[in-house]
């Protein structure tokens, strides 16, 4: 009888808990399309292609078909698929702001969905309920899911890559060995950081080689995808110069940035509920916990009879020649670029076909090497939530390219290790239950602090707005020429022709009857505009969080 009851108290629990989850998860989900128009249009979106923007802006360049899309993203910092997806995205659904931002929303919930299939290979199907949970109500994660830029894409591919990755492990087939490179690939070529994604993939796969000396049928397809990726290694060394700056890495430990100190406000910026201090000790406590927990592998072995081999060497060979031909015509067209000449580019000819040479050998080192890995390497998700961040991190000493909004792309894994660091809490009274609760109680003070986060430090959208009340569709509008002042054209009312961005004086001399307005942000440098209009009588400012255009009127007409 006592056990009877104690049976059913358990499973009334489990059920409650579930329920909590649940709502926690539905809650994340309507929080990522909830308000997608409601922030200012920040100046990273304004390389969202399709945006009309006036056309002598020096910044963002005109993006309006794929040849200008891709001549834009060779400077722009980042691989070019997410541009040119998202510019058949606004050919077909239009560039309101909403629409713009729904493709982050929609791929963040199906993240959602991702890490919960994923879950259930690698855990428990609490600890899965428990790390989607976390994810949803993560408010750095909910924040760059409501922005157009391509982190919610590579987060999701990265996901996706994933999952495909261990179907890949469960069944070897050569469908499913297409669909893990196409997708890789595209991961690749939307984001930098899915590079060590795939690095710390291969280690993991590296690590099931068969029991009789075979490689693991997944360690190919990865090759490949490296080798069809390889013109983005040429591409960023292009892009990025070197420089040691870098975002904090120790913030990462705090639930993923849960309350990162450079996130963008207009006003002050809300306290969170809980320190920081405690927040990274108990993220890093429940990494160990999960660590140790962690089982190895969480993939079934492959199927009996199973085709083990794939396609054979022909095809490494051909994507290397595609990709080597695409690193050439790259070096050999793209204009120099300060620390990037054609010659500087032209040794990256050689990594795919160095690659496709050394397809046998890598194997034969990783299947030797595959027994000792299995013995020292965690589970999957620990080593995706540690192993690209501490890749990208050494590469931030050379190249500073770790960026907080990046990282959403390894912020699943780390919930779900710390999730996974739940597990042994749960068999001690009710430890288990108190630390979720704690847990739960960080990301929704997150989502309050990331909640008045804004895409861009100037509001933009609060400017034109206080603008519109006054302008004159005669007016001119005296402003700087460069990336700080662009979303205001999405946003103003003012026809784009009556703005002027050079020449200030000789403009205002050409029409000396007209108001002026002269635009001014807050940006560290003194605004040289107003000097243009000495002689007249400033009439009235108005502003927004660190912006502000003031209304010049002319002196009256001497008879």
């Amino acid at each position: 009888m006592r056990r009877s009851l104690e049976g059913e108290r358990t499973g009334l629990a489990e059920r409650a808990l579930v329920a909590i989850l649940v709502l926690a998860i539905a809650a994340g989900i309507f929080l990522r399309f909830h308000g997608l128009a409601d922030r200012s249009l920040g100046h990273p979106e304004n390389n969202v292609p399709g945006l009309a923007l006036p056309g002598w802006a020096i910044q963002p360049t005109p993006r309006h078909d794929v040849v200008s899309v891709l001549r834009a993203v060779v400077r722009d910092g980042h691989p070019p698929a997410w541009f040119v997806g998202m510019l058949a995205w606004n050919k077909a659904f239009g560039t309101g702001l909403a629409t713009i931002r729904l493709p982050s929303a929609i791929l963040g919930f199906l993240s959602l969905l991702l890490l919960h299939r994923i879950a259930l290979r690698l855990v428990d199907r609490r600890t899965a309920l428990i790390a989607v949970a976390l994810l949803a109500l993560a408010g750095h994660h909910v924040f760059w899911n409501q922005v157009a830029r391509m982190y919610s894409a590579a987060a999701f591919l990265g996901l996706l890559s994933t999952w495909l990755l261990l179907r890949l492990v469960e069944r070897p087939g050569t469908s499913r060995g297409w669909l893990y490179l196409l997708v890789t690939v595209l991961g690749l070529w939307t984001h930098h950081f899915i590079w060590p994604l795939v690095c710390a993939q291969g280690l993991w796969a590296a690590g099931r080689s068969g029991p009789h000396g075979e490689p693991s049928p997944v360690l190919r397809w990865q090759l490949r995808a490296v080798i069809l990726g390889a013109p983005v290694i040429a591409l960023a060394f292009y892009q990025h110069p070197a420089t040691r700056w870098h975002e904090s890495a120790a913030e990462y430990f705090d639930l993923g940035y849960a309350f990162f100190h450079k996130a963008r406000f207009h006003g002050t910026a809300p306290e969170p509920l809980v320190p920081k201090l405690a927040v990274r000790v108990a993220t890093l406590v429940l990494l160990a916990l999960g660590c140790l927990a962690a089982r190895r592998g969480g993939a079934r072995g492959p199927a009996a009879g199973e085709d083990r081999r794939g396609p054979g060497t022909s095809l490494t060979w051909a994507l290397g020649l595609v990709a080597t031909g695409s690193i050439a015509a790259f070096a050999l067209v793209v204009p120099p670029r300060g620390h990037a000449y054609h010659w500087s580019l032209l040794p990256f000819v050689a990594i795919p076909l160095a690659l496709a040479a050394g397809a046998r050998p890598l194997e034969g080192i990783a299947t030797r090497a595959g027994g000792g890995l299995a013995r020292i390497l965690p589970g999957l998700h620990i080593l995706l939530a540690l192993l690209p961040f501490a890749l990208v991190f050494a590469v931030s000493q050379a190249r500073g390219i770790l960026v907080a909004r990046g990282t959403i792309v390894f912020l699943p894994y780390l919930l779900l290790a710390v999730a996974a660091g739940l597990g042994p809490l749960w068999r001690v009274g009710s430890a288990g239950p108190v630390a979720l609760a704690a847990l739960l109680a960080v990301q929704i003070s997150s989502l309050r602090y990331h909640g008045a986060a804004e895409v861009s430090r100037w509001d933009h959208a609060g400017l034109a707005a206080a603008m519109a009340a006054e302008v004159r569709a005669d007016d001119l509008v005296l402003v700087r020429n460069d990336w700080i002042y662009a979303p205001l054209w999405y946003h103003t009312t003012v026809e784009p022709e009556r703005f002027r961005w050079r020449e200030w004086s000789a403009a205002v001399a050409v029409e000396p009857t007209k108001r002026v307005w002269v635009v001014e942000y807050d940006d560290g440098s003194e605004s040289p505009l107003a000097r243009h209009v000495e002689g007249y009588r400033r009439v009235k400012t108005v502003e927004a969080h660190a912006a502000r255009a003031h209304l010049f009127e002319p002196p009256p007409v001497t008879q």
